[in-house]
């Protein structure tokens, strides 16, 4: 079935960690070029001190930069052609130093990204608070698509609300991206019970 070629946003962000996350969350980004948004770009973050704030001499720190930003580049520019093809010319790849988040954080809005897909995020240690995922989660102004695992289509989509007007505004874009693909959008909506003080 062809579906029309119409997008709801004009720019998506996709965070690649190059490990598990990162291919999850590319799984999914053809889909969202092809179905959601009109331009795309790949994020890779490389988790070492920005220049600025290091005390080592500035000329070994540049160059020190380079030659990552350089050997970053020249494994994603791969990855997104083996998952875009001949479309891979539409889709952008940015790779900057610092904290995976905030690097993903700063580049959306730079951009003004609409949506950032994201990998999984595996627990590491007791006082793991959920990541990049969670950070993303907590501190994005915008979407946040979270692809657990290999993206195997959409075949239905879960809007949870509240009733309250933000949530309503949810579930408008749950409708928006249910409708064009032709697939099913279910509405949950659950409260915790009333809290009765004890009268004895």
């Amino acid at each position: 079935m062809s579906l029309p070629r119409r997008t709801l946003l004009r720019r998506a962000l996709v965070a690649d960690d190059g490990q598990e996350g990162g291919d999850a969350a590319l799984s999914a980004a053809p889909f969202v070029a092809e179905h959601l948004a009109r331009s795309l770009t790949v994020v890779h973050a490389i988790d070492v001190p920005r220049p600025e704030d290091t005390a080592g001499a500035p000329d070994d720190v540049l160059d020190y930069r380079v030659v990552l930003e350089r050997r970053a580049v020249g494994w994603l520019e791969p990855r997104i052609a083996a998952r875009f093809g001949d479309a891979a010319d539409r889709v952008h790849g940015v790779v900057d130093l610092g904290d995976p988040s905030r690097v993903v954080r700063r580049t959306a809005e730079d951009l003004g990204a609409e949506l950032i897909v994201v990998g999984p995020h595996h627990r590491e240690h007791l006082f793991d608070f959920g990541g990049t995922q969670g950070a993303l989660f907590s501190g994005t102004s915008c979407h946040v698509w979270s692809q657990p695992a290999a993206f195997d289509g959409v075949d239905e989509v879960l809007a949870p609300v509240d009733l309250s007007p933000r949530s309503m505004r949810s579930l408008e874009v749950a409708r928006d991206v249910a409708e064009p693909l032709g697939v099913g959008l279910r509405v949950l909506s659950a409260s915790a019970p009333p809290q009765f003080a004890d009268a004895a």
